[in-house]
């Protein structure tokens, strides 16, 4: 009797031990699926915000000695940070950031983590780096041909990020992991939305994924990439501050995806009925002496700030068509025009 009593008391324990693994297995499934919806936001001025269900934004945290250009969330939720050619974790709860590693060929304006905690970049000469937080090392995976705007994200096991061609159309681009092609996915045109600072994508499953576009004007865009078409949306921040890159907590899943082949939608030879509203643009984005614009004319006063909001550059004539930057330090700068029927505002990036 004392012996059965004994093994009924240890069928007992292992019962109430496998009730608690089932019961902390679902509160981690449960907090997984709460948490996987969070996004979060960059300004230019080293602001974090998550964006919320309504469009607005809550503050995280102000980082206190660099400006970075994109923002990237690992698995276990840890936040980095790409400022020039340095990646930084980042403490949200004093914004304090620690160096992690320093990326060779310039500037970067992108970064996003995979599921094995490897952090991807574009530079601005178009060459793709990973680097593994796990072993601290770092893999140049080649010259891919563009640069980002300022941001990278998974996309059914691809890269894919906003760029421009030399004629100024936007288009987002997709790098496949896999068979190292390079496709256009999204034609943006000449539309003037597409100037995408931030790319994330909200996952659900493979097959199932939303895409998220942030643009200079702080509206978030809803992608849809089976169509070539998109929803936006004005976000409610700061007038003063600007969005310089988003993550999402779960776009890492997306690397866990077979790489796909993707439709190459061939922008640049399009005819491009796509999205064309004839908008005003700065070209290149990416600069080395001169900055041109089209669809902005009669331009009275140019002006150039730094990503404080400080003005470190003005000049005024009767007409001006375009701007010699060679002296400017490398960086991102916002450059604005006017004219007598109003003003006009883009960033771009000093190589």
């Amino acid at each position: 009797m004392q012996g059965s009593g004994l093994r009924n008391e240890i069928s007992n324990i292992k019962k109430t031990l496998i009730m608690r693994y089932i019961l902390s297995l679902l509160l981690v499934l449960i907090w997984s699926k709460t948490e996987a919806q969070t996004i979060y936001a960059l300004t230019g001025i080293g602001n974090v915000y998550t964006i919320e269900n309504d469009y607005s934004v809550n503050y995280i945290c102000s980082l206190s000695n660099i400006w970075p250009a994109d923002i990237a969330v690992s698995p276990n939720g840890s936040i980095y940070v790409i400022y020039n050619n340095q990646i930084y974790q980042i403490d949200p709860s004093n914004g304090i950031e620690t160096l992690i590693t320093t990326l060779p060929n310039g500037y970067h304006t992108s970064l996003t983590c995979s599921n094995n905690y490897e952090l991807y970049s574009i530079s601005e000469d178009g060459y793709l780096y990973k680097y593994s937080l796990l072993s601290d090392s770092l893999t140049n995976l080649g010259d891919i041909g563009f640069n980002s705007l300022g941001d990278i994200t998974f996309y059914k096991g691809n890269l894919i990020f906003p760029t421009q061609d030399e004629l100024g159309k936007y288009m987002i681009k997709a790098y496949n992991l896999g068979s190292e092609e390079l496709v256009d996915i999204f034609c943006g045109g000449d539309n003037y939305d597409f100037m995408l600072w931030g790319l994330a994508i909200q996952y659900t499953n493979c097959s199932n994924n939303i895409v998220l576009g942030v643009n200079m004007q702080n509206e978030l865009l809803y992608i849809d990439l089976s169509n070539n078409t998109y929803t936006k949306n004005a976000l409610n921040i700061p007038d003063d501050e600007m969005i310089f890159g988003i993550a999402s907590t779960n776009e890492h899943l997306g690397s866990l995806c077979t790489p796909e082949n993707l439709t190459d939608l061939d922008c640049e030879n399009l005819s491009n009925n796509y999205l064309a509203y004839n908008k005003p643009f700065i070209y290149p984005t990416f600069v080395e002496n001169q900055l041109f614009w089209e669809n902005f004319d009669e331009v009275t006063t140019v002006s150039i700030y730094d990503i404080t909001g400080k003005i470190i550059f003005k000049k005024e004539e009767t007409s001006i068509t375009s701007i010699v930057v060679d002296n400017l330090e490398k960086g991102i700068y916002i450059l604005k025009l006017e004219s007598k029927n109003g003003s006009f505002t883009q960033k771009f990036i000093k190589k």
